[in-house]
C-alpha cells in the first residue's frame, strides 16, 4: 500500500481519499480507525467512575441490563448495554456471541469444541465459546 501526504494551504481542512479496487479487511481496518476517536471508556467499580483505554481491555460480556468490562486481573460494571458499547471500540475488538465482545490482540487460543464450535483462550486466561454465527468473521481476522 502507498502513502502518500500533502501539505495544504493555511485555513484549507484536511481530507483523506483513499483510491482502491476493492474494500479488503485493510481498507476497513483503516476507515474504522479514522471514524475512532475513543480510545477510552467509561466503567464502573466501588461507587466511583473509571476511565479504562481501550488497549487494556480484554473481554465485554453482558450481565443483567449492563455489561461486565475484564481487564488483565480486574473486572468493572457499566450501564451501557453491549450493542452501545461496541459502537465506541476500535477494529481490534470482536463480537464472539449475542452476549461477548473479546479484544483479538489478548487472542492466546483456539480450541475446537462439541458441535463444530470453537473455545477461545484469552492471556488473563478469561475463556468463552464462539457461537458458529460469528466465526466466519473470527477467521476472516485471523486470516484463517
Amino acid at each position: 500500500m502507498d502513502i502518500e501526504i500533502k501539505s495544504l494551504e493555511s485555513g484549507m481542512s484536511p481530507h483523506i481519499v483513499i483510491y482502491t479496487d476493492q474494500i479488503t479487511t485493510q481498507i476497513q481496518e483503516i476507515l474504522q480507525l479514522l471514524k475512532c476517536t475513543n480510545t477510552k471508556l467509561l466503567a464502573e467499580q466501588d461507587e466511583k467512575t473509571i476511565v479504562l483505554k481501550l488497549q487494556n481491555i480484554y473481554m465485554i460480556q453482558t450481565e443483567g441490563t449492563g455489561a461486565v468490562i475484564y481487564t488483565k486481573d480486574r473486572k468493572f460494571s457499566s450501564k451501557k448495554r453491549l450493542c452501545e458499547i461496541e459502537k465506541d471500540l476500535t477494529s481490534n475488538f470482536l463480537r464472539i456471541s449475542k452476549y461477548t465482545i473479546i479484544n483479538l490482540d489478548y487472542l492466546k487460543s483456539v480450541e475446537p469444541s462439541f458441535n463444530g464450535s470453537m473455545l477461545l483462550i484469552l492471556s488473563n486466561g478469561s475463556k468463552d465459546y464462539i457461537s458458529r454465527k460469528y466465526l466466519p468473521k473470527l477467521k476472516e481476522q485471523l486470516n484463517l
